[in-house]
C-alpha cells in the first residue's frame, strides 16, 4: 500500500461512484460535499456520530439529508459496524460495475481515527473492485486548543493495524504532535518506550498552530533528543509518507517494535495507517478523551488536501 499527492480537481475530473463523508459537529463537516454538490456521484453516504449531537451536528445532518445522502448513524466505538456497512455498500456498487471499475472518494475531515482506519480497511478488502480511491481532508482555520490538560481516557491499538509483539522486545514510540496540552506526554508515560521520536507540522498555514504545538508539548520536547525530532509539511503527504516510512524502517530494522501514536492533524493518521500496512511490525495506536474531550469547532479554510492510495 502506498500514497501519492493529488488534487480535488483531478478527482472530480473522474466519475466518482461512491462518496463517503462524516457528519460530525464541526462546521467544516460538509465543506467537501458542498464543493461537489453539482457533481454527479452515483452513491453518497454520510456516517453520522451516534452521540455528541452538539454544535453543528443537527444542521449538518439536515444538510446531508437534503442533498441526497444516505445518512447512517454510528456510535463512536462501533468502527467494526462501520467497516461492515461500508463493505456492504461497496459490494452493492460492484454488482453492476465488475472488477477494477469503482472510483471511491472518502472525506475524513470529520470522522474519528478509528472510523478512518475502518474505511481504509474496507476499501482494501474490496480492492479487486476498485480502480481509484482518494482520501480528502478539509483544511481548517486556526482554532485555539481547549484550556487545561488533556485527559487520556484510553490508549489502545487501532483494530486491523497492530500485531502481537514478542514479550520483552523494546518499543520505539513515534508521536505525531498535536496541540492539546499533555496529551503526547501522557501517551509516552503510559507506553514507557525505550525511545521516543516526534514529528510535527512546520511550515504551517497559521503561525499560531506551531506556537500552540510548541507550548503544549514543551515538557515532552525537552526530553527528546534533537536527532529524534522531525518536521513535515502537512500539505505534502507524499513527503510525509516517505519520511515516516524511512523512520519506521530504521526503527524496525534495529529490532524494535514500533508504535505510532497519530495526534495532531488527521492526515498524519492516514499516512500512519498506510505506513503500518507497508512495513511489518509497525502498529498504530489511538488516544481518546471520551466524554472528557472538549469539542473544538473547526471551520473550513476552503483548501482540500487530497491523497490517492495504491491499495496493492
Amino acid at each position: 500500500m502506498n500514497l501519492y499527492n493529488t488534487t480535488i480537481e483531478d478527482v472530480v475530473a473522474r466519475d466518482v461512484d461512491i462518496l463517503f463523508a462524516g457528519c460530525g459537529y464541526e462546521h467544516r463537516a460538509i465543506a467537501l460535499s458542498d464543493r461537489l454538490r453539482e457533481i454527479s456521484i452515483r452513491k453518497k453516504v454520510a456516517f453520522a456520530f451516534g452521540t455528541r449531537h452538539i454544535l453543528h451536528w443537527k444542521s449538518n445532518y439536515e444538510w446531508y439529508q437534503a442533498n441526497d445522502f444516505s445518512v447512517i448513524e454510528i456510535h463512536d466505538d462501533e468502527a467494526e459496524n462501520l467497516f461492515a456497512t461500508a463493505n456492504f455498500i461497496l459490494d452493492q456498487a460492484a454488482i453492476n460495475s465488475g472488477e477494477d471499475s469503482l472510483t471511491i472518494l472518502i472525506d475524513y475531515s470529520s470522522i474519528t481515527r478509528s472510523w478512518l482506519a475502518a474505511l481504509l480497511r474496507a476499501v482494501e478488502s474490496r480492492s479487486v473492485f476498485i480502480k481509484h480511491v482518494y482520501f480528502s481532508y478539509s483544511m481548517a482555520l486556526y482554532a485555539a486548543p481547549p484550556a487545561g490538560e488533556f485527559i487520556n481516557e484510553s490508549v489502545e491499538p487501532i483494530p486491523g493495524f497492530w500485531e502481537l509483539s514478542e514479550p520483552g522486545r523494546p518499543v520505539s514510540l513515534v508521536i505525531g504532535l498535536g496541540y492539546e496540552e499533555s496529551r503526547a506526554l501522557g501517551a509516552k508515560e503510559m507506553l514507557d518506550p525505550a525511545r521516543t521520536l516526534v514529528l510535527y507540522t512546520d511550515p504551517v498555514s497559521d503561525v499560531r498552530f506551531l506556537q500552540a504545538i510548541m507550548e503544549s508539548n514543551k515538557i515532552l520536547l525537552q526530553q527528546i533528543a534533537d536527532r529524534d525530532k522531525f518536521t513535515y509539511d502537512v500539505e505534502d503527504l507524499g513527503y510525509l509518507n516517505r519520511l515516516l516510512g524511512d523512520v519506521c524502517t530504521g526503527l524496525s530494522g534495529a529490532d524494535s517494535a514500533v508504535v505510532i501514536v497519530p495526534l495532531g492533524p488527521k492526515p498524519f493518521c492516514l499516512v500512519s495507517l498506510v505506513v503500518s500496512r507497508r512495513i511489518s511490525g509497525v502498529d498504530v495506536w489511538r488516544i481518546t478523551g471520551g466524554d472528557f474531550e472538549a469539542p473544538i469547532d473547526r471551520v473550513a479554510s476552503g483548501k482540500f488536501l487530497v491523497a490517492g492510495i495504491n491499495l496493492g
